[in-house]
């Protein structure tokens, strides 16, 4: 796993591009979240005319965590719901991609412990997909 950009996460998939997004989602609903919407980026572009690797959005989220941003600050209602990518790579595996939730939170108040909740979230997402 590497960091790219600031707080983005890059990690390797163990695994094919369609069992590294089915391991990210059985992970994400086994730590009690939500998929509330996936997009398929790879069928997007071929609406353009590009043909590409796949690449899968997942977005995420549980509504205790909205509650937290609620009562805390409002303001980060604009980072829910959470959101990862699976790119598929030139040899079929697949990359996992997200922004750290601690630095996506770092600028609201009172959420740092939700953010660290959530880091350790997406923690398991990666162990998940890169055993």
């Amino acid at each position: 796993m590497k960091t790219m950009m600031k707080n983005r996460v890059m990690a390797k998939s163990a695994y094919g591009f369609d069992e590294t997004v089915s391991r990210a989602k059985e992970t994400i609903e086994g730590k009690q979240m939500m998929v509330v919407f996936t997009t398929d980026h790879q069928a997007m572009l071929r609406m353009v005319g590009i043909e590409s690797k796949g690449m899968v959005g997942i977005e995420f989220f549980h509504p205790r965590y909205g509650k937290m941003v609620h009562e805390n600050d409002r303001k980060a209602g604009i980072e829910m719901p959470l959101r990862l990518v699976v790119m598929e790579t030139p040899d079929g595996k697949a990359t996992l991609s997200y922004y750290k939730p601690s630095s996506v939170f770092a600028k609201y108040q009172g959420l740092g412990n939700m953010a660290g909740e959530l880091d350790a979230v997406f923690g398991a997402i990666v162990a998940s997909v890169t055993k």
